[in-house]
């Protein structure tokens, strides 16, 4: 019923600065012509996705500027004139591509990085953008070539390895994005930046249902940085899926003493709080994500905590909060009808307790509490015809009604 959402970043493409010189000149008619051509044509830009904002967005994580001790170098063979005049095309072609990349034209900035790449300098950079632009057009295996290019020239590139992992995941080949994510690890000492590859590969266990090695990889994501509430949190929802939910509540509690006016920590707690019978505390959080943040799973809970402490008329407002927007929602059907019961509104909650049977026939509890609303209402004939439609649905209470209140029959 909770949904715990991914927290997102921007994309930061790195580039090159150099003196724009007259040698260029010869290619500008040709690249204004490929432009009108790429921008009739480029694909409808999309929304980044979250994840890969998160793990791009980081300076201390980007490729280095030259190859690696142990990587592969590339050593030009020019004059010291076609030198000068490569740097220059080099410089003109960066920031065009460059401009492209932020003017979302992400085919115009291919063409201007595969252009520098005839320049032979810095190579391994070039394929990272390379690499990048090929994602925003969804062309995840290009993406994935351009960043094995990149790694090859300097291996050293924590961001090159987070930025493959999320392509790889889009392709469905997890084995091979946690690799990604080993080499990243063995590639920074920054507590920071270790803290950020740990919390990465933490959802890719969440995504692939390996909660107890997510909740290591947030465990250590914590003690590298012990302020990121987000690492609190996650951490709070992966132990509450794993039904630790004292240790989740030490977790959201402290989450929550980090960003107080998140409304997703408001909300977890809270519902940690009614899952462990502490009704009363959980309103104060339940109401204050209400302020924040309408949901279900805010009027949910809230409704069942105030049903809990005896607060029956709010709890039945917040779960007719729900069903305005959802007639099918069980949860809030039930929970009216217990609190149209405790109110003594019999029709109201014989009609709450009918719509569930209507929406989930086989439900053996509603058979149930149907049963014992006619009870009250001393309409015994439906009574026990419930009861028995309870019983043969395996509700352990119902062969006990049907002897005291059917005689045995």
């Amino acid at each position: 019923m909770y949904r715990f959402k991914y927290l997102f970043i921007l994309v930061i493409f790195s580039g090159f600065t150099f003196a724009v010189k007259g040698q260029a000149k010869t290619d500008s008619a040709r690249f204004k012509q490929f432009d009108s051509a790429a921008n009739a044509q480029r694909v409808k830009d999309t929304a980044l996705q979250h994840r890969l904002q998160m793990d791009l967005n980081r300076p201390d994580l980007k490729p280095k500027e030259k190859p690696g001790k142990d990587s592969l170098r590339y050593t030009p063979n020019f004059t010291s004139k076609e030198q000068h005049e490569n740097d220059s095309l080099f410089g003109l072609y960066s920031d065009l591509a460059d401009k492209k990349m932020q003017a979302k034209n992400y085919d115009s900035a291919l063409y201007y990085y595969n252009k520098q790449l005839q320049t032979h300098l810095n190579p391994a950079l070039i394929f990272y953008n390379i690499g990048n632009a090929e994602y925003m057009l969804n062309q995840y295996e290009k993406a994935v070539t351009a960043y094995d290019s990149c790694l090859k020239w300097d291996s050293n590139g924590p961001n090159v390895y987070l930025a493959q992992a999320n392509v790889l995941m889009k392709l469905h080949r997890e084995k091979e994005a946690l690799a990604d994510y080993v080499g990243a690890l063995k590639n920074t000492k920054d507590s920071m930046a270790l803290s950020n590859v740990h919390m990465s590969r933490g959802y890719i266990y969440l995504d692939t249902g390996q909660l107890p090695e997510s909740e290591t990889d947030f465990s250590s994501a914590i003690k590298l940085n012990p302020k990121n509430w987000q690492s609190w949190f996650q951490r709070a929802a992966i132990r509450r899926k794993l039904g630790k939910q004292k240790l989740a509540l030490e977790d959201v509690t402290k989450a929550k003493s980090l960003n107080p006016k998140q409304p997703e920590i408001l909300l977890l707690r809270g519902v940690i709080l009614v899952e462990l019978g502490s009704f009363k505390a959980a309103i104060p959080d339940l109401s204050g994500n209400l302020k924040l943040q309408k949901s279900n799973e805010g009027y949910y809970y809230r409704g069942i905590a105030r049903l809990r402490t005896g607060q029956d008329s709010l709890a039945r407002e917040d779960f007719t909060k729900i069903l305005a927007n959802d007639k099918t929602h069980i949860g809030a059907l039930n929970g009216r009808s217990e609190a149209n019961l405790k109110l003594k509104h019999l029709d109201l909650a014989l009609k709450d307790n009918s719509a569930i049977i209507a929406l989930s026939p086989k439900n053996g509890e509603a058979y149930a509490n149907r049963a014992y609303i006619y009870t009250v209402m001393k309409n015994i004939d439906k009574a026990c015809i419930d009861w028995h439609k309870a019983k043969d649905l395996g509700v352990p209470k119902a062969s006990e009604a049907i002897q005291k209140v059917c005689g045995g029959k």
